[in-house]
């Protein structure tokens, strides 16, 4: 059985620990998207919000300037 390909996308500080992350099944090739965060920390921090957009369109594999006003 191989690994799962993962992307650490936001990791702890101190810690070193992930809080963001991306992976992708070796098997079914389906995309996930992981978060801790709070959902009011990211309300309050942009660059979260952008990162998180990003790899929600990564995970359904959309191009995102298709989706852009």
């Amino acid at each position: 059985m191989q690994a799962d390909d993962v992307t650490v996308l936001i990791e702890m500080k101190d810690s070193k620990g992930p809080q963001t992350w991306c992976r992708v099944n070796k098997q079914t090739k389906q995309r996930t998207v992981y978060t801790v965060h709070d959902p009011r920390y990211i309300e309050g921090h942009e660059s979260v919000r952008v990162m998180l957009a990003r790899a929600l369109f990564w995970a359904a594999e959309k191009n995102e300037a298709d989706y852009k006003k």
